[in-house]
């Protein structure tokens, strides 16, 4: 019976080791999108979290806070032990609902056929959005684009609440 119990303490404790390393780093990027938008970033979070920062806002623009708040919620859930995994059909459901965020966010900014230079400038869904939106665009225009991301997040939505 104690070595059960030495087990359990030892798995407890990989787990809020676990819990708190996700925490960190979600914390990192957060502070690393607050300071290069609000304040010196270079003091603040040094060079590696401006760079950081700005791969974030390049790939994903105006929802590159999503990446952090999204680690923070996950690390406090293995923490608390709340985390079971997640099934392939929830991440799925993840994946479509960012992607589609991403293109609405960009498919509305006016453009002139380039969509790169909102993107490098962290415009909307940054370069991840603008690729999406130009392809969409491209070949069903705006509304058919709205349409298809529109029913991108209610699938998501769909998977990620099975």
């Amino acid at each position: 019976m104690p070595k059960r119990s030495k087990k359990n303490l030892k798995e407890a404790k990989d787990r809020e080791i676990a819990g708190i390393s996700i925490i960190a780093v979600g914390g990192l990027l957060l502070a690393c999108l607050i300071f290069s938008i609000y304040g010196d970033a270079s003091n603040a979070v040094g060079v590696i979290g401006v760079k950081l920062a700005g791969i974030m806002k390049l790939l994903a623009g105006k929802a590159s806070f999503g990446v952090p708040l999204f680690l923070l919620v996950c690390g406090a859930m293995v923490f608390a032990d709340r985390y079971r995994g997640i099934s392939s059909s929830r991440f799925v459901g993840l994946i479509f609902l960012f992607f589609a965020s991403l293109g609405l966010l960009h498919i509305h900014l006016p453009h002139s056929g380039d969509y790169l230079p909102e993107a490098l400038a962290g415009a909307g869904g940054g370069v991840l959005g603008a690729s999406l939106a130009f392809l969409l665009r491209s070949i069903i225009g705006i509304v058919g684009g709205y349409i298809i991301l529109l029913a991108l997040v209610i699938i998501g939505l769909l998977l990620l609440t099975e």
